[in-house]
This record gives structure tokens, sequence and C-alpha cells, in this order.
């Protein structure tokens, strides 16, 4: 196994900007620093998943079968697409005025996004065996570390957002938050199924 090529390739990754950091920004804007807790565990769940997966054998026939990793794309963008619809239904909520709001993002909310990620199944099959060897261990212990990675950075933006938000007296954050991160999965979901074919 080996650690420190595994960090190298995962670290760029797990650091950029994604559907999962989107989620976790919007529940920290309706929550406070513990909302990112349920995307955490929702996301280190997949994570953790589709390492299990990869290390059994068992992604390798979802990749080989195109039905069915045609649909689990396919479910994937719809899924995508329904959380964007929803964050920017929960930001017209959040308007001045407006009462009501729908409930923040929840862990298996956060599992499912992870789980029906088409990238990251790629990612476990195809750069994940390149440094976890050929034992199930090798591969658990490596999708634990990227959900270590992936808790410390997404909780890191997390802090630094909420003592934003409270330095700065920011108003209107929750709307501002949840347009820019449900029009991001909106985006995705749509670059996703314009690729879907590929």
């Amino acid at each position: 196994m080996n650690i420190q090529g595994f960090m190298l390739a995962m670290i760029p990754i797990a650091l950029s900007p994604g559907a999962s950091l989107s989620l976790a920004m919007s529940n920290v804007s309706s929550e406070g620093f513990r909302g990112v807790f349920k995307v955490i565990i929702g996301t280190g769940f997949g994570i953790v998943v589709h390492g299990m997966l990869v290390g059994l054998g068992i992604s390798s026939f979802i990749v080989e079968n195109v039905v069915l990793l045609s649909t689990l794309k396919l479910a994937g963008i719809l899924f995508l697409f329904y959380l964007g619809i929803r964050l920017l239904l929960l930001a017209r909520k959040s308007r001045p005025g407006v009462i009501g709001s729908l409930k923040s993002v929840s862990i298996q909310e956060a599992f499912l996004l992870n789980i029906f990620n088409a990238k990251a199944i790629l990612f476990y099959l195809t750069v994940v065996p390149i440094f976890a060897g050929i034992h199930f261990v090798g591969y658990l212990y490596l999708s634990m570390l990227h959900v270590l990675i992936m808790a410390i950075w997404t909780s890191i933006c997390s802090y630094c957002f909420v003592v934003a938000q409270k330095k700065f007296q920011l108003t209107n954050v929750n709307m501002t938050i949840n347009i820019a991160g449900g029009l991001c999965l909106v985006y995705l979901s749509c670059v996703s199924a314009l690729g879907l074919n590929s």
C-alpha cells in the first residue's frame, strides 16, 4: 500500500469544491457549524462504501455492465438535480418576510449523493487500486484516510464560513449560499446529463 502516493493523488480531489461542499455550506448557513456534520457523515459513509465495493470487486461488475452503469449515472444526475432545486427552493424560502423553510440536507441525502457519483466510483476503480494493493484492507484503509481528509477540509471551510458570517454580520447569507449551491448542483447535473453517453 502506497499511502504517500494516494495522498498526492487524492488531496487535490478532496480539496476541490464539489456537491458535498455546496451541501455543507448550505447546512452551515442555516444551522451553524453543527450543520456540517450531517454532510461529513453521509459523504464519509459513501466514500467507505465505494472503497469496500471496489475492494470486494463489486464495482468492477457495475462498470462492466453498461445498462447498470448508465442507470446509476442517470440516478445520480437526477438526484444531483433534485438537491440543486431543493437548495434553490430553500433560498426562496429564506428571503426576508417569507415564513417557513425546508429541512437541511440529511445524512441520507449526502450519502446518496456520494453513492450515485459516477466520478467517485471511477476514482475508486481506476486510481485507488494503484495505491491500495490487492488486499481488501488496503481499500478500506485508504477510503478511511479519504474520509479523514474530507472531514478536516469541510470542517475548516465551514468554520471559516461561520467566522466570516459573524465577523462581517452578513445578511441574506442563507439565501446567497443556497442560490450559489443550488445553481452549482443544477449546473453539474446538466453537464453530467450532456456527457451521459460518454
